[in-house]
């Protein structure tokens, strides 16, 4: 196969990747001929992960049942991607992306920050000082604010990037293998050598409906340096692009979002950013962190829990302390606080000219509330309920795929009060299952 790619003038430096479904044959002969190689899911061992076999809609397999296959197999027959299927565009897959985009292109984003594993156990009730307890449950999950964030986004029909650093460990092949099957493309993503991958062990308790996180960071992260290899890389074959104003990492970005992890290299990717007419900035700050002084003066949007603002600002009150977060980084239109069960406040510059949308809408369960406060708008929205006969399975991640609704909608151009009732929603059906990210039934 690759002598006749070779004599249809493909050059021998070039990446070919090959497709299968098998880790036996093709998987296997793949790599040995120094190959990428994709393994499809539906194929001959989709007993084995848990899918129907094709022709069949295709599904991905779960995390577990993937992590388990892969982790059972030899070096020599581990794919460098997975699938659930590939097929030519159907005009099912025309209409969805329609649905999605407006009939326009997918917009493009990078996310640059944590990829991680997370350890959850779910456990009855937070357990007191020195008490052992049994586990009811324990798995190995996908984790990180802008892995979370880049998942949903993805799976809302955007196309989506991750820049960021894992282990040359099995975690860290774990934790690939989880943003393929949501559909990120990983490939900014360094791979640290003789080194473990971040976890995070998160305690979830049923009966108080929370969760505690304990991170265990990589110890070497993405530099500057490393940023700036990458982007002089692609500069190099962007001459004479047709979007200058959004040309970044050889892609036409639409919007690059920020969690503050690994902070030299997403202070130089922000940089870079910033200097693009055409790219917008987003950023999830938890609490003060190194390079948030660099990162929040170059934002369009500013995400934040309910404590940070005030603490940040000092000001009294949450409505003040978000609207002195808008005086001090004049760049930024908007900033959203997100208050749990209570819903997010945000706070809209009135000179950015943003639609803010009505604040009551018949088909939804939200509502908007509109108001003002000083040179400001404000949207209060409502939590998305829960449908009869759904309860809160786990809390880890519902703000981080809150803000990816959000960024979807406002990216689509929906007006503001509509994109945080997006965001509301899917946050809503990140609650009802395991995990920092949206189940596999999420339509």
């Amino acid at each position: 196969a690759l002598t006749r790619l070779h004599a249809a003038g493909v050059p021998k430096g070039a990446r070919v990747c090959m497709i299968g479904d098998s880790v036996w044959h093709d998987v296997r002969g793949a790599r040995k001929a120094g190959m990428d190689v994709m393994l499809l899911c539906s194929g001959v061992h989709s007993t084995a992960l848990g899918v129907e076999q094709a022709p069949t809609h295709p599904r991905r397999p779960s995390e577990e049942r993937l992590s388990g296959f892969l982790g059972a197999l030899l070096a020599e027959e581990l794919p460098t991607y997975v699938s659930g299927a590939l097929k030519w565009g159907s005009d099912e897959a025309k209409d969805l992306a329609a649905h999605h985009s407006g009939g326009q292109e997918s917009p493009i984003v990078v996310a640059c920050g944590l990829a991680c594993l997370d350890l959850a156990q779910q456990v009855e009730s937070f357990p007191d000082a020195d008490a052992k307890i049994r586990s009811q449950g324990t798995k190995w999950l996908g984790g990180g604010n802008a892995a979370n964030t880049a998942c949903a986004l993805s799976r809302l029909g955007n196309s989506t990037f991750i820049l960021s650093k894992v282990g040359d460990d099995a975690m860290g092949e774990v934790i690939l293998d989880g943003l393929h099957l949501d559909g990120v493309d990983t490939s900014f993503v360094s791979r640290a050598q003789n080194c473990t991958s971040a976890f995070t062990s998160i305690i979830v308790d049923r009966a108080g409906s929370t969760r505690t996180c304990i991170n265990s960071p990589m110890l070497n992260e993405l530099s500057a340096e490393e940023v700036k290899d990458l982007l002089a890389a692609s500069a190099e074959n962007d001459e004479g692009t047709d979007m200058p104003g959004r040309r970044l990492l050889g892609l036409d970005v639409d919007l690059v979002h920020f969690d503050l992890r690994h902070p030299d290299g997403a202070v130089e990717l922000a940089a870079a950013a910033s200097k693009l007419p055409g790219v917008r900035i987003s950023v999830d700050v938890e609490r003060k962190r190194p390079g948030v002084d660099e990162i929040l003066p170059l934002c369009n949007a500013i995400f934040c829990n309910s404590t940070f603002p005030q603490e940040w600002t000092g000001a009294d009150g949450l409505p003040g302390a978000l609207a002195t977060i808008l005086e001090q980084y004049p760049r930024a239109d908007f900033v959203v606080a997100s208050r749990g069960e209570r819903g997010c406040l945000c706070l809209v510059r009135k000179s950015s000219q943003l639609d803010v949308g009505q604040g009551i809408v018949a088909e939804l369960p939200v509502s908007c509330c509109h108001g003002s406060f000083g040179d400001y708008h404000t949207l209060a929205c409502d939590a998305w309920p829960l449908s009869p006969g759904e309860s809160v399975v786990d809390s880890t991640g519902a703000g981080d795929n809150f803000i990816a609704g959000v960024l979807h909608a406002w990216l689509a151009g929906l007006p503001l009060s509509m994109a945080l009732a997006t965001g509301s929603f899917v946050a809503t059906k990140k609650l009802q299952c395991a995990g920092a990210r949206l189940g596999p039934d999420f339509r």
